[in-house]
């Protein structure tokens, strides 16, 4: 988990891999990020709901400690639970009901590839959009996440490159029938690259200057989208006229409890690419762009002394069929902890033929390949400035 991206409240252990939380709902995220292709991480819940019964009422021991789980864009809100706004989703542990927008919802699905639930296999209307699931079957009053369950979510997010035609427009579900995840990475069409833009802006604060990033703020469609009334104002579409209501075909997240899948707890999540998402204004920012860093977080809420502990790989508790193996099988648990397996260069190395983009992987894997990026991206804005100052080269004896 990451210090500086948590809520003030949330307290961690010396790794970093156990959160808790003493006051109301508070959340933390993770220091690393899905943008493409398909992750999977686990959160044990070491303290919550007990394992012999369901909670007693809050008037007869007052509050209890609760913990959920989720993913959160950047804008998401940290004093308030994951899937509080349209920008996480989140799942309880109570019921182990999906949430977003703070609204409880159905699994799509039974977790049996892809099967839908009773009678929602024969609807007419989730046929038509996958985001209708009042049909799905509701769990039982006992399936709460306990103490000691590991609950693993796995996030599947479309190419960049189909991303950035939903953001910018141009996307068509006629011709763009695919994730484009199979397809690759490699492109010798420059326009066709991402530009990534790590503006600063200068802070001056006792005779020095200290340059800080931008953060990125709510905009006006999404706070309608988010809008906790009894009915939704705003209905996310791939071409919704307004880019922060634009929603990604080919996504969804998937939940597992102690190795069994439970089920698709949501699909179409919100693009995050700009202009979908827009950084706060500041004197000589540009806006439009993209840092890098914009993606789904892995989440936890915690609760009234809630205490949860996360996996991002390679060594996961319960590993869920399908996963990619990555590095050595006896690597250590630095993984976890955001930092490198015993074989950085494995999981750092670009995939050209995109068969690596469409396998789940682990999503400790995303820090060597954060690393790797982020040099990328120093060397480009250094030829960058290099050129805006004139791009020439003062060789001794010339």
């Amino acid at each position: 988990m990451s210090f500086e991206d948590s809520d003030k409240w949330f307290h961690f252990n010396e790794p970093g891999t156990m959160v808790t939380n003493e006051k109301g709902w508070r959340t933390g995220r993770a220091n690393v990020c899905a943008r493409e292709g398909t992750f999977y991480y686990e959160v044990r819940i070491v303290k919550g709901v007990p394992r012999d019964g369901p909670p007693v009422p809050i008037e007869a021991t007052g509050p209890m400690p609760y913990i959920r789980v989720g993913f959160a864009r950047r804008e998401a809100q940290l004093d308030t639970p994951v899937g509080f706004d349209g920008y996480s989703y989140g799942l309880t542990d109570i019921r182990m009901e999906p949430m977003h927008r703070s609204r409880m919802t159905k699994f799509l699905d039974d977790g049996s590839e892809g099967k839908l639930n009773g009678k929602a296999s024969k609807s007419k209307s989730y046929k038509t959009s996958q985001t209708k699931n009042a049909s799905a079957q509701a769990f039982s009053a006992d399936d709460h996440a306990r103490e000691g369950d590991v609950i693993g979510l796995e996030i599947t997010l479309p190419s960049l490159s189909l991303h950035r035609k939903i953001v910018e427009g141009d996307y068509n579900p006629a011709v763009d029938v695919g994730s484009g995840l199979d397809e690759p990475t490699v492109s010798i069409n420059a326009e066709g690259a991402p530009n990534i833009v790590r503006d600063r802006f200068p802070v001056p604060y006792r005779s020095s200057m200290y340059f800080e990033s931008f953060e990125y703020r709510p905009s006006k469609g999404m706070d309608s989208y988010g809008d906790r009334g009894p009915f939704a104002k705003e209905t996310p579409t791939p071409n919704h006229s307004d880019p922060t209501l634009r929603c990604l075909p080919h996504s969804s997240i998937k939940v597992w409890k102690n190795g069994r899948r439970i089920g698709t707890a949501f699909r179409n999540l919100m693009a995050f690419l700009p202009p979908a998402s827009l950084p706060e204004a500041q004197k000589d920012i540009r806006m439009g762009l993209d840092d890098g860093m914009l993606g789904y977080f892995p989440a936890i809420s915690s609760f009234h002394g809630g205490i949860a502990e996360i996996n991002l790989g390679p060594n996961f508790w319960c590993p869920p069929s399908g996963l990619e193996p990555v590095g050595d099988a006896d690597g250590d648990s630095a993984m976890a902890n955001g930092g490198q397996s015993k074989e950085p260069e494995e999981i750092a190395i670009m995939n050209g033929s995109g068969t690596l983009r469409s396998k789940m992987r682990p999503m400790g894997v995303r820090y060597a390949e954060q690393i790797a990026e982020d040099v990328v991206y120093d060397l480009i804005d250094e030829v960058d400035f290099f050129m805006q100052d004139g791009g020439e080269i003062e060789i001794e004896g010339y």
